[in-house]
């Protein structure tokens, strides 16, 4: 569905859309419906990767609102496995907006709540298998950099990948 947005609207694929912009309507009518939800639609395994794909579409102004109404709750979302994903999105997103200087003030403000917020968590954060890529994610942030982006697949290379996986396996016994 997005990408056919993406196609009408001319957005280049993984940036943000201009509010205006068809997919700019469709993030934003999103927003709405999932508004209160956030965090437990980001950590559901059926709906984190539309949550991860919608964080990659938003302008500063809506990922602010979404970093915003998920306060309180990033100790999990750090270290809940498909939430975890939705997160580093999150902070890759904040990243390109701090580097191009836009809403410069309220991203360096979200990441310092975030940073308090995940203070007295921190040891169990960086021994969980998730929340320890998560931080790698939010060190780089803070470093003043943005975070190299992860390749993605789809389901058929990672079928494809499996059994690859599993005859390579197979061969070896």
């Amino acid at each position: 569905m997005l990408e056919a947005a993406e196609k009408n609207a001319g957005s280049a694929v993984g940036g943000p859309a201009d509010e205006d912009s068809e997919i700019g309507l469709l993030v934003s009518n999103t927003l709405n419906e999932m508004l209160g939800q956030e965090a437990s639609l980001a950590s559901n395994a059926n709906t984190s990767f539309a949550v991860e794909k919608l964080v990659r579409h938003m302008s500063a102004k809506q990922l602010l609102a979404f970093i915003h109404n998920m306060s309180g709750l990033y100790c999990h979302l750090f270290t809940n496995r498909y939430s975890s994903h939705v997160v580093q999105t999150m902070l890759a997103q904040m990243a390109n907006f701090i580097v191009q200087k836009e809403s410069l003030d309220e991203f360096v403000d979200c990441v310092s709540h975030i940073v308090t917020e995940l203070d007295e968590h921190i040891l169990e954060v960086i021994k969980d298998q998730s929340g320890s890529h998560v931080l790698r994610t939010l060190a780089v942030v803070l470093n003043g950099y943005k975070p190299v982006a992860k390749k993605h697949f789809t389901t058929a290379q990672l079928k494809k990948q499996r059994q690859r996986k599993k005859k390579k396996k197979k061969n070896a016994e």
